[in-house]
């Protein structure tokens, strides 16, 4: 149950996540607000010889209504189409952002970068004028065989009509230009002209000025687009390039490798040798048998130490419904035994508050308490006692890595193109849960790997639909990403796989072995041999049948051998083994699900303040 639930939190984590950068993408409409409009937009353009601009905006805003401020937002992650029809990805690095004389706030959110403007504590209404300022760094141009100016003067995310827009642009250095080469676009996205504004231009010297005759509507804007000889711009730095990524093809290798001999060194198992066995290992229960086999404990693996307290006489089970999920469990005697405290947990789990019998409603959101506290018996002592102490410390180191390879290849790079650190994170928290608490609560290695791979492919699918547009547009940061997840989950598996085996372990989990493979292959004519020294044998090893995962082939075996009920087991039907195998599969799995299931609680409240402001600017 409890895997099950990280599980279900996992995929709402990464769907949340999916939803709320969906519903962020600066690709949505522009929804129309009539609370303000601009009056008036002056943009001045300083193009620099390594293509960083130094913009100075001076936007006239007439509130309709009473309101905090506005919002102006960059984008820094787009496409620039050209007239040949190719798509070309463009990233922009916003820095040294100014307002004049009014308070203000910035961050990068998913590929824009936002400027709040305006004071949370004061309103304003009528005529405003805010003052910006702003370097806008397009990095190394990425045309063939030219360079080029291309700048949004007016983005289309405002939500409310422009008018009075005037530009001047002054370029580092003359250049050649005839009406091809220069041109300005305005209207709705992906539009060219619209017809209620014409454009009005003069060029002198390496200066372009100009003014927009009419006005804008909501949602569209005013772009200038000038091509230039290739080599116009002059030590462009490139924004695609981020130094910290690109050590990650050296040290995701080295990182493997030092852990991989880590392995070999101090967590590598010496060879289990079978020793075959009729019984389990003397004076261990069947949750000593599955931690000392698996190194772990389960909630099933638990709930066997129902069996084996009754198969003591301590309880019997009234089986109401013939294995149909609806029993009692009746208290026969106290617990009385020393030497093991998980029994009396469990014993005393069952009969608490001096309660004699037991339902099904009874252990309903109260037994995994009891659950929790065996479960930490183990993690102790009783641990040490199988695992060896160095290489769990030696796993640490290999924990260490993950973190420095997600900071480098994929926290850092994504942040800096996105912002978006907050939804990034949450889904590789949930990677995080999967590896902590599903995968070593997983009995067998193989099935840990198949489950770690499908959540893996999962988690990458959603990744994907999130940022696809951006590895599509940049490989290297694609390319990062997959070397660091391949690198993390090569790190995990030794993660997993690190605790290594003392003596005693490797000597008893022979012995498990061995006992194991004697269930699995036993032949009837020493079954029968057994039962003729034991007429409880069935039933004394039933629980530790149950741990290893072999209770249908050890009941199976038993089809041809009349055997009575045990008498702990109280039934309506007549005995069979096939009541058994019934009890089995039926009765206790859904004592397990039912008591180890953590109860639901109920949560909300809370709220959020919001103010007035609107949005605008952009590519």
């Amino acid at each position: 149950m409890k895997k099950f639930c990280i599980i279900v939190v996992v995929i709402l984590v990464s769907l949340f996540s999916l939803f709320v950068l969906s519903s962020c993408s600066t690709d949505d409409e522009v929804q129309l607000d009539n609370g303000f409009t601009v009056e008036k937009y002056d943009i001045k353009v300083n193009v620099n010889e390594n293509n960083v601009y130094n913009i100075k905006e001076t936007i006239t805003v007439y509130f309709n209504e009473y309101r905090h401020g506005i919002y102006r937002d960059i984008p820094t992650l787009f496409y620039i189409q050209h007239p040949d029809g190719e798509n070309i990805p463009t990233r922009a690095i916003v820095t040294n952002v100014a307002v004049e004389g009014d308070e203000y706030s910035d961050s990068q959110e998913d590929a824009v970068y936002r400027i709040q403007i305006g004071d949370e504590d004061a309103t304003v209404k009528g005529k405003k004028e805010y003052t910006i300022s702003y370097l806008y760094n397009f990095g190394e141009d990425r045309l063939e065989n030219a360079d080029e100016l291309y700048f949004n003067l007016i983005g289309n995310y405002w939500g409310t009509s422009i008018s009075n827009v005037t530009f001047s642009i002054t370029m580092p250095k003359n250049f050649a230009y005839d009406d091809e080469a220069l041109q300005f676009n305005w209207g709705k996205k992906n539009s060219v002209k619209n017809d209620t504004a014409t454009i009005s231009y003069t060029v002198s010297n390496n200066v372009i000025s100009g003014f927009l005759d009419g006005y804008l509507d909501a949602g569209e804007g005013l772009s200038v687009r000038l091509v230039l000889p290739d080599g116009y711009y002059v030590n462009a730095s490139d924004n695609v390039n981020i130094p910290i990524y690109n050590a990650t093809y050296i040290i995701s290798p080295v990182f493997i490798a030092i852990t991989a001999l880590l392995w070999f060194i101090f967590g590598k198992d010496k060879k289990i040798i079978k020793v075959v066995n009729f019984y389990p290992p003397e004076k261990m229960n069947s949750l000593q048998l599955a931690f000392s086999y698996n190194g772990r404990v389960s909630s099933k693996d638990v709930t066997s130490l129902l069996l084996i307290l009754a198969n003591k006489g301590y309880l019997e089970i009234i089986d109401e419904a013939n294995g149909m999920s609806n029993f009692t469990i009746r208290k026969l005697k106290e617990y009385e035994e020393k030497g093991h405290k998980d029994e009396k947990l469990f014993f005393n789990g069952l009969f608490k508050e001096n309660r004699d019998i037991v339902t099904e409603q009874d252990l309903k959101d109260e037994f995994y308490t009891t659950e929790h506290k065996i479960e930490q018996l183990y993690n102790g002592t009783l641990r040490n006692k199988i695992i060896d102490k160095k290489s769990e410390i030696i796993r640490v180191l290999p924990i260490l890595f993950v973190i420095a390879i997600f900071t480098m290849a994929i926290f850092v790079p994504l942040s800096a193109f996105l912002g978006s650190t907050v939804f990034v994170m949450a889904i590789f928290f949930a990677i995080g849960l999967i590896i902590v608490f599903i995968l070593p609560s997983v009995q067998g290695l193989i099935n840990r790997i198949a489950i770690g791979l499908a959540v893996f492919a999962f988690l990458a699918l959603i990744f994907g639909l999130l940022y696809g547009r951006y590895f599509i547009a940049y490989q290297g940061l694609a390319i990062s990403c997959i070397i660091g997840l391949i690198t993390i989950l090569s790190l995990c598996f030794f993660v997993i796989i690190m605790p290594k085996r003392t003596k005693y372990g490797t000597d008893i989990a022979g012995q498990i072995a061995g006992f194991k493979d004697f269930l699995e292959t036993a032949q009837k004519d020493k079954i029968e041999m057994l039962i003729n020294e034991n007429p409880k044998y069935f039933y004394d090893i039933i629980p530790y049948a149950y741990v290893l995962g072999v209770s249908d082939k050890w009941i199976s075996k038993f089809e041809t051998i009349n055997m009575t009920s045990p008498s702990w087991y109280q039934s309506n039907s007549i005995f069979t083994i096939h009541c058994m195998n019934h009890f089995m599969t039926s009765t206790i799995s859904t004592f397990n699900s039912t008591a180890i299931s953590v109860p639901v609680s109920s949560s909300g409240g809370g709220g959020c303040s919001g103010g007035g402001g609107c949005s605008g600017g952009g590519g």
